[in-house]
This record gives C-alpha cells, structure tokens and sequence, in this order.
C-alpha cells in the first residue's frame, strides 16, 4: 500500500492517496494519484517493465461541486420538495371538496314499540 502524498500539478496542490495498478498485456505499471477534492485523479503517471517512467499526466483545470446531499444536487431536492408539497395540497383539496359534496341526513334515534 502506498503512503498519501500531496501532489503539485497546474490545478494547484492536492493531497492524494496513490493507487497502483499492474498493465495488462506483459508489463508495466500506474500510479494513479487520486483527490477527493478534485474528484479524479490528480497525476496519473505510467512506468514500463524496467520501472522507468513512460507517461505523465496531470490535471490542468478542473471543477467539482461533489455529489450533494445523498448524491442529488440541492436544486433536484428542491424539485422533489415541490412536487411532493403540491401533490399533497392537492390532495387536501380533493378531499375537502368530496366532503363538502356529500351530504348525508341526520338519522333519527331508532323509535321503541308501543
């Protein structure tokens, strides 16, 4: 297991927790350097079979809200307040308005046997 590391790369400085993966196919190797800040790795950087290094990446820009609450931006939560909040007034309505159209008489007490 590698150590965390903090990594500078032109998006700014990141502290990571490195990843390695083992290339398919005869050799090789990556390093992955990944952010939770930036969401994505950082710095991606490829050895070949001898450990030499043979690609760099590095993450230039980037721009991540993160995932909101429960994975849903607020705006999507506000959406569903919305509809659940109209869906319910509209029910109260109906309700109120089957009501009012129903009438049922007044039953006079059951009447004894002379």
């Amino acid at each position: 297991m590698l150590a965390a590391a903090t990594v500078t790369v032109p998006a700014g400085t990141f502290d990571t927790t490195p990843v390695r993966a083992n290339q398919s196919g005869g050799g090789g190797s990556t390093i992955g350097y990944w952010s939770p800040q930036a969401g994505n790795t950082a710095r991606e950087q490829s050895y070949d079979n001898s450990g030499n290094p043979s690609k760099l990446q590095e993450l230039t820009q980037y721009r991540y809200a993160g995932s909101g609450f429960l994975g849903l931006p607020i705006i999507a939560w506000l959406l569903i307040f919305l509809v659940v909040f109209l869906a319910v007034i509209g029910f109260v309505f109906l309700r109120r308005q089957r009501r009012r159209g129903v009438y049922v008489p007044p039953t006079a007490p059951p009447q004894m046997p002379q």
